[in-house]
This record gives C-alpha cells, structure tokens and sequence, in this order.
C-alpha cells in the first residue's frame, strides 16, 4: 500500500498525536508498506499562528528510514496568498492553524497515495486534504476530539470534513457517539485506541534514575505533558502545597513543553517549595520511561485527552495513575481499579488521591499491575496497528 500521513506537527517535536503518528507509520513501513508523511515546521501550538515562535527548517528527510516532507513556513492568516483551486476553502483562515501555504498547495496536487491517514481534526492543516479524493485517494481522519472542548472541536466545517472520510478513527466509545450523535455515520467509525510499545519498557530503571538525581527517600509525584490549563498542570501547582506541607520528603517532578501559562503560575507559586520541583524540561524516550519507573504516582488532572497515552506508560511500570473526569478518560481509568480519577478543580479531592496512594503502597501496586494488564492485553502498537493495516486494506479493495 501507499500511505501518506499528515500530521501539524512531527518528530522531534514530542507529542501525543506525534508519537502515534510515528509509531503507525514506522509499523507499516517495516511491513514493507511504501509510507511518506507530511508535516509543517511547527514546533509549538503558539506557533501555528505566530511565525515569531520557533519553526524548524523546510525540508525532505528521513525518520527511522520513512521520508519526511517539512513544509514551511508557517505563516499568519493575511500573510497567505491562495492558489485559484485553494479559494473555494473557506475554512483555511480560522483559528488554530497550523497555515502553511505551501502544503495547501501541494495538497491540491495529483497524488500516488493510496490512502492519506490525517490527524489531529482540531487543526487546520488537514482539511484540504479533502482535495486529494478527486484522485481516488481514500480519507481516514484520527480526530482526536477532546470531548470536554467537543464544541470547538466539532464545528461545522470539521463535521463536513469528517463526512467526506472513508474512515474515522476514534479513541473511545465515548468519541465514537459524540461522533455519531453529530452525524457521521457509526459504519464509518472504528475504535482502535492508542497503544505502547512493551520492548521499550524492559530496560527500565527507576532505581538508578533515583540515584541519578539525589532523590533515594523521595516521594515523586510525577507529571507528564504540555503544561496547558487543559491539561490539569495549573490545577496540580494549586493543589500540592497542601501535599508539600504535610510531607517533608515529597517532591514534584515534571517534564514536557513549556508554556506562557505555565510561568505565569510558577512566577506567582510559594517560593518556600520551588526547591522541590525536579523540572526536567524536554527528556528522550529514555529517561522518560525512567522517570515513570522512578515514581511513586502518576499525575496527568487533564480534561484535554482523547485518550492518554502517557495513562499506559506509567502502567507499563507498574504505576498508579489519577487523572481528572472526563467522558475519555473514564473509559481509560478504572476508579479504585487501575487508578483514581477526581473532578477537575477540585484540590481537596485531588490532595487526598495523591497522599492516599502515597500512604498505601500495596493499593498503589494494586492499581499499577492491573494497569499494566490492561495495557498488555488491548494497548500495544502492534495491537493498533494490526488493526490499522485490515483496515486500510480493506479501502482500497
């Protein structure tokens, strides 16, 4: 098969979607599958509006063998200048981006794909790709919808997009009725979830990672991902000077992408428990998957997930995870089974989640195996993209 991927953003660049994206990708192509993926230079969200942001550079290149296509730059909405076969779109100008006209372009272009698989459905990028169907080119759309935003990620346009696919992917059942309650025909939708992959998970070693980083006795809470206000790491930073304050041997650790509102609320954090925070910034999939093994609880409050991918990586070593209640995320976490979940706010509850699972190390293990099981059992990139190839060969039958 000949398979184009279209993703706003790719590797380096560290991501939920980014990460799936590569791992699908990577699987058909060891299968022998002919794959090429296409992406902007974007490096930050804040970045597919403003070109102030840091971008990588336009280029055709190679990730773990699979040709890369980077277009650049990516520019603000006056700044784009339309192709006749591109003014007929009139969704290109809203708001997130990514708005790079030199892929509007080459979307517009005959194309030797067979199937084009795009994502995320929130941005913007992807919805030209429309265009390629005059080339009998099969669409299948991984929105990724964040049910808790599911107004803003089901507008309109997005809806008429999803109707054009020949497949929609869709992480939960959860997404899946949102989806057919918009509309989008329940035949069109297959749930495959997200996986991870167990091999990489063998050499683990929390221990040495401890050492690494003076923290033996320590209590690591441990928080993974874009430090957004969706993603809950506002509503943590509230609530763990209740924790600090009752725990001298407690610490935080985090590490993911900064963001403007992220120093906001460290600028504005009690200065007496800064020297508690282990920030490690951006990592590589090995002391990630250290840093997992490392800690005590798992700690991602986010009303911002299709599904949770770093949910199963803290499993995969046996840790407990809380996350916050959403549609999603219920589907993900079993309450009192593989993990907690509380109300997104709610410090209090959020507190006691924490200090329980830290007081309770047999409970804490409990959950943490159980994750595990459920993680081996239906959440494996290989379960995924067994699944994802049937599929595919089936369109194009």
């Amino acid at each position: 098969m000949k398979v184009g991927f279209l993703i706003q953003r790719f590797h380096p660049v560290i991501g939920g979607s980014e990460k799936e994206i590569k791992e699908i990708a990577y699987r058909l192509y060891q299968k022998g599958h002919d794959v090429e993926i296409w992406t902007t230079t974007a490096t930050n969200p804040d970045g597919f509006t403003d070109p102030r942001y840091k971008q990588l550079i336009p280029c055709n290149t190679t990730v773990d063998g699979m040709p890369v296509r980077r277009f650049g730059p990516v520019v603000q909405p006056y700044q784009i200048h339309f192709s006749r076969k591109l003014t007929r779109i009139p969704f290109i100008f809203e708001s997130p981006g990514p708005f790079c006209p030199e892929l509007y372009t080459a979307l517009t272009n005959p194309s030797t794909w067979e199937i084009v698989y795009t994502s995320v459905l929130n941005y913007h990028h992807l919805l030209p790709s429309v265009l390629l169907k005059r080339h009998n080119v099969k669409l299948v759309c991984k929105p990724c919808i964040h049910l808790i935003r599911e107004s803003e990620h089901l507008k309109p346009i997005q809806l008429a997009y999803l109707m054009q696919c020949d497949a929609v992917l869709a992480n939960t059942v959860a997404e899946k009725k949102a989806l057919t309650d918009r509309g989008i025909p329940a035949d069109n939708i297959h749930t495959f979830g997200v996986g991870v992959e167990p091999d990489e998970f063998i050499h683990k070693n929390g221990k040495r990672f401890r050492s690494d980083y003076g923290l033996h006795d320590k209590e690591i809470i441990l928080f993974v991902g874009a430090r957004e206000h969706d993603k809950g790491i506002g509503f943590l930073l509230d609530t763990i000077p209740l924790i600090f304050e009752k725990r001298s041997r407690a610490v935080l650790m985090i590490f993911g992408p900064f963001s403007t509102f992220y120093k906001s609320k460290i600028n504005s954090f009690p200065k007496r428990f800064l020297e508690r925070f282990i920030d490690l910034g951006i990592v590589n999939d090995i002391d990630r998957i250290h840093a997992f093994d490392a800690c005590d609880v798992f700690v991602l409050p986010s009303i911002a997930e299709s599904f949770g991918i770093t949910y199963l990586e803290a499993w995969m070593c046996e840790k407990p995870v809380i996350g916050a209640i959403t549609p999603a995320t219920c589907e993900v976490i079993h309450n009192n089974t593989n993990g907690i979940l509380v109300k997104f706010g709610d410090k209090d509850t959020l507190a006691a989640a924490i200090t329980g699972l830290l007081d309770n190390k047999e409970m804490a293990r409990s959950f943490g195996i159980h994750g595990k099981q459920k993680t081996l059992l239906n959440h494996t990139w290989k379960h995924v993209s067994t699944n994802i190839e049937i599929l595919f060969s089936q369109l194009i039958r």
